[in-house]
């Protein structure tokens, strides 16, 4: 745990403690975000949302010694992509979704390509905290009412990490009151993105050609081959109808150059 993470915990804490679980999910404390080591020292700070949280596959309730820093206490032991408790980090499509915005907006140097070492580098946690008490795997990212009861985390996620950069998965974008209450009127760069999971790549993204401009990138070919069947279908869209919209501007005052996205465009 490092001093961000535990500042999170300390905020996640207080108010679950003082509110509880929802009434419509499993009765766990909300996992803090995964913060990268590193992430304090990044010129350009990344916080890469999930949709929501899934904990169906658990037998019982607990899951961790400490459920709030549930995503520090999985082993990365020798997989590709170190494993915390977000599928699609762990299986290497979201985390490599991410990576390639960052390299496509300019940044590419500034991070790495080893997928272990990139992630200590960001800040990775599901929108919607809780998990709906249910036998089956329901995402609830496009249902309002359930994301509403996540909201008041999400402001600590914003307020402690102070990121530049905001990966967020479109479904929740999409709804005015997520933009109205996060993003209106902030110059961070916000990316509403598809979920990146093979439904989406073998419905949505089916007919999107191949780009081989996205091998540009150094780390493009060994990440694609890791995850999930289809990145490189996934890429392609986003080159071809995401970051064409993305435009950058010199914010005064400031030595790095700040990136600005018509987050109207995008939705």
């Amino acid at each position: 745990m490092n001093s961000i993470e535990s500042e999170l915990e300390s905020r996640y804490r207080s108010l679950h403690e003082k509110n509880g679980a929802p009434g419509w999910a499993k009765d766990i404390e909300p996992a803090v975000p995964f913060v990268g080591n590193e992430y304090a020292n990044k010129p350009l700070k990344c916080l890469v949302f999930g949709s929501a949280e899934n904990l169906t596959y658990l037998s019982g309730d607990k899951i961790t010694a400490n459920n709030y820093m549930r995503n520090r206490e999985v082993s990365s032991g020798s997989e590709y992509f170190k494993k915390i408790h977000m599928a699609p980090i762990s299986n290497g499509a979201l985390l490599t979704a991410s990576r390639f915005i960052l390299s496509s907006l300019g940044y590419d140097e500034q991070f790495s390509n080893d997928p272990k070492v990139y992630l200590e580098e960001i800040s990775v946690v599901n929108f919607g905290k809780y998990s709906l008490s249910s036998d089956t795997n329901v995402d609830y990212a496009g249902t309002l009412k359930y994301l509403k009861d996540s909201f008041d985390l999400v402001r600590q996620d914003l307020d402690v990490l102070k990121p530049d950069v905001i990966i967020i998965p479109r479904k929740i974008y999409d709804f005015k009151k997520v933009r109205q209450d996060f993003f209106i009127g902030s110059n961070t760069i916000v990316v509403p993105i598809y979920q990146v999971n093979n439904r989406v790549i073998n419905s949505h993204l089916k007919k999107v050609e191949l780009s081989k401009t996205i091998a540009r990138f150094p780390f493009v070919d060994d990440w694609v081959n890791k995850t999930i069947h289809g990145m490189d279908r996934y890429l392609s869209w986003l080159e071809q109808d995401v970051m064409v919209n993305v435009t950058t501007t010199n914010t005064p005052n400031s030595e790095t150059q700040r990136i600005v996205t018509s987050c109207q465009s995008l939705t």
